[in-house]
């Protein structure tokens, strides 16, 4: 698993489990990550919009911060799952991620 931080919260995703940690603020991920078979998109926007960069063809983009579209590099022709999950409550906590993996078969 890849996971994405900010130079002060590298530790606590490597601590959390993550193969490999890129820090967002030094490093674009999409310059860096090979083709995924999932990519778990918690902050939408241009974030989410680079994701379709790194996806696999036939692979997953799940988004709980926005619906995801098909655009921007890497996307055309590419053959992949679009999911969105809207979090109903407001007590939203790490675990739910996993609920939502699990969920949509990741």
């Amino acid at each position: 698993m890849i996971g994405t931080a900010s130079t002060a919260n590298v530790g606590r995703v490597s601590g959390l489990g993550a193969d490999e940690v890129i820090d967002h603020t030094q490093t674009r991920f999409e310059d860096t990550v090979e083709p995924v078979d999932v990519v778990f998109d918690t902050v939408g926007g241009d974030t989410l919009r680079r994701s379709f960069a790194v996806v696999r063809a036939g692979g997953r983009i799940v988004s709980v911060a926005e619906p995801a579209r098909r655009s921007g590099p890497g996307s055309a022709g590419s053959a992949l799952s679009i999911l969105w999950w809207s979090p109903i409550a407001s007590n939203w906590s790490n675990s739910h991620a996993w609920q939502i993996m699990t969920t949509c078969g990741l």
